[in-house]
């Protein structure tokens, strides 16, 4: 039977998305304080003021975001459809979900998951170092949404010819994540990143970003048809 799924495979992961300032909202500095991240229970408008100024504000239509405090379920109440191999650990702000080897947590794409444009964003902390040789074995799949046809979203970890793993995001076919800051060589485990990606079919664009800086963009045509899709794990 199809299903519109997209999973989360293999990784520690909790999600972040920058949301309006009520609703539980948090804001974390990146590591160089280039950027502020932050965070809320709801989507909507929002707006960043320093004293009396207005530094940006703007508009974040929400659809999914899952704070997996103790739950597998989004804020909305949006529950998975396949959870196998997930247990929760300390995370980035309250708890996180942890899997094991070939775990997989797929939820319902209808309602989650724009296909024409949008931004997919995570904190993730690996479980072991970097430089560990389990990352140059195959693909370690943090997000994924794949279709019975033509179409798919992968942000997931992979090496190059010389067996260094780095991540990369690709949406049908078009690739990016190659740039040096995606590297995970010198990531520690339990060290906590924040990955973004966003996929733009009126604009022709793929960014990725990484700690929130920009680290590579490519600009494409980028399609995912719409229709009846499945999840598979990996």
């Amino acid at each position: 039977m199809n299903r519109s799924t997209f999973w989360f495979v293999l990784l520690t992961i909790q999600p972040l998305l920058a949301q309006t300032p009520c609703g539980n909202a948090q804001l974390q500095l990146a590591s160089d304080y280039s950027v502020a991240i932050g965070s809320s229970n709801n989507g909507g408008a929002y707006t960043f003021a320093l004293g009396s100024q207005t530094i940006a504000q703007g508009t974040v239509p929400q659809l999914a975001l899952f704070h997996y405090d103790n739950s597998l379920a989004s804020t909305s109440g949006v529950a998975p459809l396949q959870s196998s191999g997930t247990s929760f650990v300390p995370g980035k702000f309250g708890s996180a979900v942890s899997f094991g080897a070939n775990a997989v947590l797929s939820y319902p794409k209808a309602g989650n998951l724009s296909l024409g444009d949008g931004t997919v964003e995570m904190w993730v902390a690996l479980q072991r170092d970097g430089t560990d040789p389990v990352y140059t074995q195959g693909y370690h799949t943090l997000f994924a949404y794949a279709g019975s046809t033509a179409g798919w979203v992968a942000l997931a970890i992979t090496n190059d010819s010389v067996g260094s793993p780095y991540i990369f995001v690709g949406v049908t076919n078009v690739y990016t994540g190659y740039a040096p800051s995606t590297y995970i060589n010198g990531w520690k485990a339990g060290e906590w990143h924040h990955l973004a990606f966003s996929n733009s079919s009126s604009q022709g664009r793929l960014r990725f970003y990484v700690d929130g800086a920009l680290s590579q963009e490519n600009d494409a045509t980028i399609e995912i048809l719409a229709g009846d899709r499945h999840a598979a794990g990996c």
